[in-house]
C-alpha cells in the first residue's frame, strides 16, 4: 500500500501521513535535483523510507520502468504504523484531559485566568474555553 493510499485509510492527507511517519522516524528528508534545459535545476525535497526501515521489513521501494520511484509498506509496517498512532492519540487526549483538570483545580482555587495562563504557559483564550466548558 502506497504512502498516500494509507493516509487515506486512516484519515490523513497525504502531507500529513508523511509528517506523522517522518515524526515517527520511519521516513526521511530526501533531496532530489533534475536538470531542466531553460530555467536550470529543479530542487524538491521527497519522503523516503528510512534504510532501517526497509531493513525490517516495514516497507520497500519501488522503482518502475517508466516514471518515478515510490515507496509502499507492507502490512508490517502498517501494523507498526498503527499502533504508534493510537498510541500516540491516547496520550494526546490524556494530556488535554490532564490540563483541564489542573485548570479546573486552579480556578477552583480562585486563580484568575491570566495567571493561569502565565502559570501553565498556555494562552488566555485556551484556559477561557476549557473554563466555558467546566461552567457548563
Amino acid at each position: 500500500m502506497t504512502l498516500t493510499e494509507y493516509g487515506t485509510k486512516i484519515g490523513l492527507g497525504p502531507r500529513q501521513v508523511r509528517k506523522k511517519l517522518s515524526d515517527m522516524g520511519i521516513l526521511q528528508t530526501e533531496i532530489e535535483v533534475r536538470e531542466r534545459t531553460s530555467r536550470g535545476p529543479e530542487i524538491r525535497h521527497i519522503s523516503r523510507l528510512t534504510p532501517s526501515a526497509i531493513k525490517e521489513g516495514l516497507g520497500r521501494r519501488l522503482e518502475p520502468r517508466s516514471g518515478p520511484a515510490y515507496d509502499v509498506l507492507t502490512r508490517k509496517g502498517q501494523q507498526w504504523a498503527d499502533e504508534r498512532l493510537c498510541r500516540q492519540e491516547g496520550q494526546k487526549s490524556n494530556q488535554r484531559h490532564l490540563v483541564r483538570d489542573r485548570v479546573c483545580l486552579l480556578l477552583g482555587q480562585g486563580m484568575k485566568q491570566s495567571e493561569i495562563s502565565r502559570i501553565m504557559g498556555i494562552s488566555r483564550q485556551a484556559i477561557s474555553r476549557h473554563a466555558k466548558r467546566l461552567a457548563a
